[in-house]
């Protein structure tokens, strides 16, 4: 009897390895797979009524129960409908005394199949064994109930008989069919998410603008979406599919570093791998590649696959190299840099930003620029600028600014709006150029030119003056030489040469400081000139005064200057410190060697760069603000009260400093002092002997002299002069006059004393024509002009025979018998 329960249930589970075959081919998810599996679970059951277990005519049991279940749970209406419907058919069609009980339990099959299929949840996991237990024990409890559809004693009867087959075999049944039925649902829904996942691979691969690709470690096989080839250029059909053509392509330099990291990433647990490197394209250039992967491994931790995508950051790379370039190039600009936002937060900040104001990065970051506002503007000029730039205008000007340290200093500033994508400003960028040293220097050199002007012009006086001074201390000198002791005369002439040589004095003082003064310069020891008239200078201050000397004599600091010229130098100073310090103080002088670059003379201005020894001369006394100090030199510029001071002293210091080459510089403030820094280059020739002061008596002779002088005056004052000292004189008022005699007069003349600047004829000129006609003709020149007035007209003061004016009649016959004995 059992057999025939086993052979339908055997049934069953060949049913579903049927069923599983139909899935294959029509989803049961579908409409037409449900049906399907209907239409095949409906024949099964039929099938299954064909040899089914007879208990007596008409009284039928089957696996029916178990078909139509598990036909609803599993595949839901659509297909548990048609297949309850087909077996009711058949039998109604066997017919007999169980057609009723047997049209029950296809219904109540069906039904708890379908109930169970409506509450089941898709996406949980699959029934367990003990679930399909359950199910099956409530199947066949309700086809137990169906039982009694028949007569009560055959039915019972019936219980009896089939008691072991309903509660073993059918629920056992139930489990086999229903374990595999779930098994083929669930591998059926894993086959169709993966064909969903690979063809949502497929299709990303084939539209990423990425190279995807695939390597099967195992068996080094490695796939390329088809963005690769469009990518590098490279035909599908010239490219290897293994890592070999991968780490081939790799740039040489960045090979071994990427091919160890990723090979290390196979061989460790790592479960991702990443590298930038350069990757070689078919045209022999390289692209940077961002490369990123996922390791897949097996249960045992073997990597097996690796799924990763290679982005070309070629683009990204360059413009950030262009960015890093361009802010390295703003952060070392020369000019302050500054951008803000919208609103004028400060977000960055160069170099030249933080020497120019003091503020380091991170403190001027976030920051309003509002914290360089020195005060000194009206707020309306920072109204005009927010609506120029708000306008979308570059705004530019001037603005005075505070430093960190709350100095001031003025700045030349351009605003730019920065607009974004949308072209709405969005930031502002700031050049601030400072403009403190183009001051200074701007400064420095209309000083110079005002000095330049004041010099040519007290040049000219000079000239003037000193022909006028050399007509009258001539004449006064010779005046007086005539008188004799007693005279009352005598007192008179000597009043009027006393102030012609402070005339005189005075001319020099004018000629010093245009730096334009005759000098005859040799090298000194600038220390041993300060040891020296250190006892003068003590005089000179009084007691009230201490004098302080830090000279180092072991450093022997050469220069090349006019002894005298140094001398006056180092005693105007003192004396205006003296008059400085009116209730005494201290005075010092001390002497270093400095070294002025290139740089140090460019910011200065007027002097070459090289070694400089500096005499600074610091007094205590009540120093000198600044508008002071833009004129200290200027001549006739004095502090002192009426008739206590010319304005010449600092004036013939600067004349005498420029002259040779050196630079002053002072540093005061009221009520702190003054220091007054003389810098001259350093000499390298070893000191020399100066001469010694010439005697003022006037020397005789008996030569033949020919005088060449413009001016009536000073021609006859030196005729006389020349005379008196027993010379025989020719005097002509130009260049040509003085040809003619020179190619006429017996005896020829020995010595020709001419005047440099003559109206037609240079001094220079005419001695060099008339030595072309007497070789043996000495020169001897004369000049109240300036010094470089003189060699501009071709005459060397530092090698040829040269009188100053004015001259007194001892210098004159001095300077003609030095002439004519040279």
């Amino acid at each position: 009897m059992h057999i025939d329960i086993i052979l339908n249930l055997a049934l069953l589970v060949a049913l579903t390895v049927v069923s599983g075959f139909v899935g294959h081919r029509w989803p049961g998810h579908t409409r037409r797979g449900a049906l399907a599996q209907g239409a095949l679970f409906g024949g099964a059951a039929v099938l299954g009524m064909l040899r089914p277990l007879t208990l007596w005519p008409g009284l039928i049991f089957d696996g029916r129960s178990v078909v139509l279940s598990l036909c609803a749970l599993f595949f839901g209406p659509w297909a548990g409908v048609p297949a309850a419907l087909m077996t009711g058919a058949y039998r109604v069609w066997l017919g007999g005394v169980g057609t009723t009980m047997g049209l029950t339990v296809i219904a109540a099959s069906t039904l708890i199949g379908l109930i169970a299929h409506a509450r089941r949840d898709r996406n949980a996991a699959p029934p367990t064994a003990r679930w399909f237990l359950g199910f099956g024990y409530l199947v066949h409890l309700a086809m137990l109930g169906a039982f009694f559809a028949i007569p009560l004693d055959e039915a019972l009867t019936a219980i009896r008989r089939l008691a072991f087959p309903l509660f073993v075999f059918y629920p056992l049944a139930t489990i086999l069919a229903g374990r595999i039925l779930a098994d083929q649902q669930r591998a059926a829904r894993s086959m169709a998410a993966l064909r969903d996942s690979v063809a949502r691979f497929q299709h990303a691969a084939r539209v990423s603008f990425n190279t995807i690709w695939d390597l099967d470690v195992v068996h080094d096989r490695l796939w390329w979406n088809d963005t690769f080839y469009e990518l590098f250029g490279y035909p599908p059909d010239e490219v290897e599919l293994t890592i070999t053509a991968w780490s081939n392509r790799i740039h040489p330099d960045d090979a071994p570093t990427i091919t160890s990291s990723f090979e290390a990433a196979l061989t460790s647990d790592a479960t991702t791998w990443e590298g930038e490197y350069r990757f070689r394209r078919r045209d022999g250039s390289y692209a940077f590649i961002e490369d990123r992967c996922s390791i897949i491994r097996d249960a045992s931790g073997r990597a097996v696959r690796a799924l990763g995508a290679m982005q070309d950051i070629s683009t990204r790379i360059a413009a950030e190299a262009t960015q890093r370039l361009q802010s390295a190039a703003l952060d070392a600009a020369a000019n302050a840099v500054v951008i803000t936002d919208r609103q004028g937060t400060i977000q960055w900040v160069n170099r030249a930003f933080t020497e120019l104001t003091g503020y380091a990065p991170d403190e001027a970051i976030g920051q309003n620029p509002r914290i360089l506002n020195s005060g000194v503007h009206d707020p309306s000029v920072f109204t005009h600028l927010w609506e120029t730039l708000l306008a979308g205008d570059t705004w530019h000007g001037q603005v005075t600014n505070r430093r960190k340290d709350g100095s001031r200093y003025v700045e030349d500033q351009t605003i730019t709006p920065v607009r974004d994508a949308r072209g709405e400003i969005a930031h502002f960028i700031a050049i601030k150029r400072d403009l403190t040293q183009e001051q200074r220097l701007e400064a420095q050199v209309q000083q110079a030119q005002k000095m330049e002007t004041v010099g040519r012009l007290a040049g000219g006086v000079a000239h003037d003056f000193n022909n006028i001074l050399t007509v009258i201390n001539g004449s006064a000198d010779l005046a007086l030489g005539r008188l004799k002791e007693g005279d009352p005369l005598r007192d008179d002439l000597t009043h009027i040469l006393r102030a012609g040589e402070r005339g005189a004095a005075l001319t020099r003082q004018l000629l010093a400081f245009s730096r334009k003064q005759i000098v005859q310069p040799v090298v000194v020891d600038l220390a041993a000139l300060v040891t020296d008239i250190q006892p003068l200078l003590g005089r000179l201050l009084g007691e009230d005064i201490e004098l302080l000397v830090s000279v180092d004599a072991s450093a022997a600091p050469r220069i090349k200057v006019d002894p005298g010229q140094i001398e006056q130098v180092v005693m105007n100073l003192a004396v205006n410190a003296r008059d400085a310090m009116p209730t005494g103080g201290r005075l010092t002088l001390a002497l270093r060697e400095t070294r002025m670059d290139a740089a140090m003379a460019a910011t200065l201005g007027g002097v070459k760069p090289g070694d400089y020894v500096t005499l600074t001369v610091t007094d205590t006394g009540i120093g000198m603000d600044a508008a002071t100090q833009q004129r200290v030199f200027e001549p006739f510029f004095t502090t002192k009260g009426p008739g206590l001071g010319t304005g010449l002293g600092l004036a013939t210091v600067y004349g005498i400093v420029k002259q040779s080459g050196g630079l002053v510089t002072i540093e005061s403030a009221p009520g702190r002092g003054t220091s007054v820094h003389v810098s001259l280059p350093r000499a390298e020739d070893a000191v020399q002997r100066g001469e010694g002061p010439a005697s003022r008596a006037a020397s005789r002779g008996s030569e033949t002299i020919l005088v060449v002088e413009d001016e009536d005056a000073v021609r006859h004052i030196a005729e006389r002069m020349l005379r008196m000292a027993g010379y025989t004189v020719l005097s002509a008022p130009t260049a040509a006059r003085a040809l003619e005699i020179l190619e006429s007069a017996e005896p020829a003349p020995d010595l020709l004393l001419t005047d440099i600047v003559l109206p037609e004829l240079d001094g220079a000129d005419l001695a060099a024509r008339a030595r072309h006609a007497r070789p043996s003709l000495k020169v001897l020149y004369m000049s109240g002009y300036t010094d470089d007035a003189v060699v501009r007209r071709g005459v060397q003061t530092r090698t040829a025979q040269f009188l100053g004016k004015p001259f007194t009649h001892a210098e004159l016959s001095q300077k003609v018998r030095a002439a004519l004995d040279g």
